[in-house]
């Protein structure tokens, strides 16, 4: 009995290191391609830009604002792509520098203004007074994780309005802990999807990426993002009446 089970905690550890070596390529694999791609992605959207400055014909405008618009697509997808490569990879790592909260959330939150006006519904953001203007920490992934959920807050709310709140939870010496809440008026969330909401490649039901498209990725990045910078994410919803994150 005793070389049996040698022989089978070798072949166990064999099976563990094969195991780990086709994962670290495959997300090796996929990180080298995201990237890759990302380049010549960018080359088209920017000469799409150029074309569109142009004058041109209503129907060639048309087509060429198309075009852009599932490019912009395309390289949103690539990102999310990257991004769980890096994270699976250990290899995301998050900054700790000054930055200006208020005006930093401001600019990244101007074109969702645009597109909340376009869809004729509410969008607004209101700042603590008790926030300190500067903080430490990467204002880059605090953007990404706020953008995206409000961008879904945006694409899932159809009447009523987007409304973002950033608090400050509490104050321990030189450290404080915001409260970033993201409430909309859209679809809502049915309670059996909420426990699945934060996983990889998850959407509410099938029906949701054919109507709005997307990876199912955004979320899952977004909680490790989160909790790369030390917080935590959740969610309150009720279907048909909204959500907040």
């Amino acid at each position: 009995f005793g070389a049996y089970f040698s022989q089978l905690r070798s072949q166990m550890r064999k099976a563990k290191v094969a195991a780990e070596a086709a994962s670290q390529t495959k997300g090796e694999f996929l990180a080298l391609m995201s990237h890759e791609l990302r380049t010549p992605m960018s080359g088209i959207i920017g000469m799409l830009n150029l074309a569109l400055r142009e004058q041109l014909t209503p129907a060639a405008r048309e087509r060429l604002e198309l075009a852009a618009q599932n490019a912009n697509s395309l390289l949103h997808i690539l990102n999310d792509l990257l991004d769980v490569s890096k994270i699976d990879a250990g290899k995301l790592q998050v900054e700790r520098i000054d930055f200006d909260l208020r005006v930093d959330l401001h600019h990244a939150l101007a074109l969702l203004s645009e597109r909340a006006r376009d869809k004729s519904i509410a969008f607004d953001v209101t700042f603590d007074e008790a926030l300190p203007r500067y903080v430490v920490g990467d204002p880059t992934r605090v953007r990404q994780v706020l953008l995206n959920l409000a961008g879904n807050a945006l694409k899932f709310t159809s009447s009523g309005g987007v409304h973002i709140k950033v608090e400050l939870a509490r104050k321990e010496g030189d450290t404080c802990c915001v409260h970033f809440e993201v409430k909309d008026t859209g679809i809502g969330i049915p309670q059996d999807a909420l426990s699945r909401l934060f996983q990889q490649f998850e959407q509410a039901d099938s029906s949701t990426t054919r109507r709005f498209g997307g990876t199912g990725l955004g979320l899952s990045i977004t909680k490790q993002l989160v909790e790369l910078m030390g917080g935590s994410v959740g969610v309150r919803s009720t279907e048909g009446l909204g959500s907040i994150f």
